[in-house]
């Protein structure tokens, strides 16, 4: 997996790929308990840039209401 790719391609590495996207995590995980407070994705939402894990990026698109249809 790229250490470059976005969110967008993240998400669909979760729906297409969803081992992989479990292994990232972990291997992320791991990475973050040496490291501390690190991630591959950034979180700028209110003009405030912060680490965005993928679990967390994770948690946010399955909580996601379903579009109407």
């Amino acid at each position: 997996m790229c250490v470059r790719a976005g969110q967008k391609h993240r998400l669909h590495l979760l729906q297409v790929f969803p081992d992989r996207y479990a292994q990232a995590e972990e291997q992320e995980r791991q990475l973050r308990a040496a490291l501390g407070d690190v991630a591959i994705l950034r979180d700028r939402r209110g003009g405030v840039s912060r680490p965005l894990t993928l679990s967390e990026l994770r948690r946010r698109h399955t909580q996601r209401p379903a579009p109407p249809v």
